[in-house]
Order: structure tokens, then sequence, then C-alpha cells
């Protein structure tokens, strides 16, 4: 692992197909059906953590925390989000994401970091993925006491002042240069925060359905990808900047039917 991290460093930013490849090629195993993504719901929010079990060991590693990966980047060869930017949760001990492949990248990350750790070689303290700390053995892995606030922290102690530091108002900038996507509000929403902030907020709807005189209704929930933020859907009114083809919704917002139902 450690001769296939220096070979290949830019498919550690995909910890999944980095684990799978070095498994592959170094020992001749398959390790693609060797993950269990597990579902919960916190706060109207489906989370996901996985772990990862050696093909022949049998040995498990759960989702990591994982830091930021500082080395070569390729093009195609990093999640939509990356890792150290995904929403995480800390529940029952377990580290969960907003989607289960993130999970599985996090859960290969741990699984890496304790291959590489043991293996004892001279680089073995430059490539790490998680934060928690990598062991030797199946019973140090068991007996580690982990304080995920701490860690939370060290993941990315910028990210609760980021924004504030931000110098140029990135929607109102955005909204000049781009007003006909304010016709679609989550492309909009998405190249804002993508572009002006680094962040995907691809994942961070939450949609709640419900049944109406025999018609189905859906109210959604928008949560900011850093901050945690909640806005709901709202009572869309007439937009009145330059409309062009195909970034229109086939019903405009403010014609589309609504219905205000427990306040929503």
């Amino acid at each position: 692992f450690s001769s296939y991290a220096k070979s290949f460093a830019y498919l550690l930013h995909v910890p999944k197909n980095f684990l799978h490849n070095g498994l592959q090629n170094g020992y001749g195993q398959d390790c693609r059906d060797s993950f269990d993504v597990q579902k919960t719901t916190h706060e109207d929010k489906k989370m996901f953590t996985a772990t990862f079990s050696h093909p022949i060991t049998n040995e498990r590693f759960s989702s990591g925390l994982v830091g930021e990966i500082n080395v070569e980047k390729r093009v195609n060869t990093s999640p939509a989000t990356p890792l150290h930017l995904a929403q995480v949760k800390i529940l029952d001990g377990k580290v969960y994401y907003r989607n289960a492949k993130l999970a599985k990248h996090a859960a290969a990350a741990r699984a890496i970091d304790c291959y590489i750790f043991r293996e004892e070689t001279a680089d073995t303290n430059k490539i790490q993925l998680c934060i928690e700390d990598p062991y030797k053995t199946v019973e140090e892995g068991t007996s580690q006491k982990i304080d995920y606030s701490a860690l939370l922290a060290q993941r990315n102690p910028k990210k609760s002042v980021y924004i504030l530091h931000k110098k140029e108002p990135t929607f109102s900038s955005y909204a000049k240069s781009f007003a006909y996507l304010l016709h679609v509000p989550k492309n909009f929403l998405h190249n804002g925060l993508q572009n002006g902030y680094g962040q995907d907020c691809r994942d961070s709807f939450d949609v709640q359905k419900t049944t109406h005189e025999d018609k189905k209704m859906f109210t959604a929930t928008f949560s900011h990808p850093i901050t945690n933020e909640r806005f709901s859907s709202g009572l869309v009114g007439e937009i009145n900047v330059e409309k062009r083809v195909n970034t229109s919704p086939a019903t405009p917002l403010h014609l589309a039917q609504v219905k205000i139902l427990d306040g929503k």
C-alpha cells in the first residue's frame, strides 16, 4: 500500500478506488462487494455509515472522519464533494455521511490508514487520510477511545468563519452576471456555492411528500453544507429577470399549484 500510494497518490482522493486497486494488484483480492452500508434518519435527514470487511481476514473498518487530502488531484478522480468538506454527524460513536458513496469512501480511508501504518515504512507518517489514529491490531482498534468533538474541530477549524471572511458578496455579484439562472433557483444556488465557496450542495435537499385531496404534494428543505442552516420551500413570486432557452422550469414557479399544509 505504501508503494502504491507513492505511484498513484491521486487515487487517495477516492479511497474506495485506491483500496480496490491496491488489493487487486498487490494481493489478487476483489473488495467491491466488501462494503456494508447502514442508514439512519437524523433531524429528517438520511445519513449513512459504512463498514469495510477485508475479503480474507474479515477484519472490519468503519467509516472514518476524513481530513483534507493534500496530494495531487487529477480530473475525474475526486468526489463531487471532497471528503473533508462533506457533511458528517457523529451518532452512537459512528461517523455518518450524507450519502452512501461517501460513507464507503470513508470506510476505505480508515482501512488504508491502518494498512499503511502496519507496513512501517519511512513514509508511514506522511500518508494519513482520516483524523483518527491508525492502529496495528484488531484489539487496539476495539479499545480505541475517540473524542469526536475534538476531532470535528480539528477536521476543518476554519469552516465556521469561512463565509464571514469572504470579501466579495458572491451571490449578489453572481446574480448580476447570471440573472437568468434565478429562474431555476436550485441551479443558481449550486453554482453560487460551488464557484464562490467550493461547496457542493446537490445532496443538501430533503423532500417530504404528503397526499392532499388525492393529490401528491411535495415540500423541501435545503441545508447549507457547512453551517447546516435550513431553509424550507418558499412561495415564489414572478421572477422579472432575463429568460434564456432551457433555463426555466416547464411551469414557471409563480404559476405552479401550491397548497399550504401545516404551515408549509
